[in-house]
């Protein structure tokens, strides 16, 4: 499951997604369903596929705000 979630946008325009999974296994298996539900459909749909990267990569270091 999910830990935390941050959206970030930089100077170039460019916005990231920041999703701390529990693991790696359980970020790609959440990617991979994402594409197969219905109501997610709609959302996905406003994307430019085109445009978007997904990466996966570990976390070296996390602090608390």
């Amino acid at each position: 499951a999910a830990g935390a979630r941050v959206l970030s946008v930089g100077e170039d325009g460019v916005w990231t997604d920041h999703i701390h999974w529990s693991s790696l296994a359980a970020a790609k298996d959440a990617a991979v369903r994402l594409m197969s539900l219905p109501e997610a459909a709609p959302m996905l749909a406003m994307i430019d596929a085109g445009t978007v990267t997904m990466r996966h990569a570990p976390i070296l270091l996390a602090t608390e705000h």
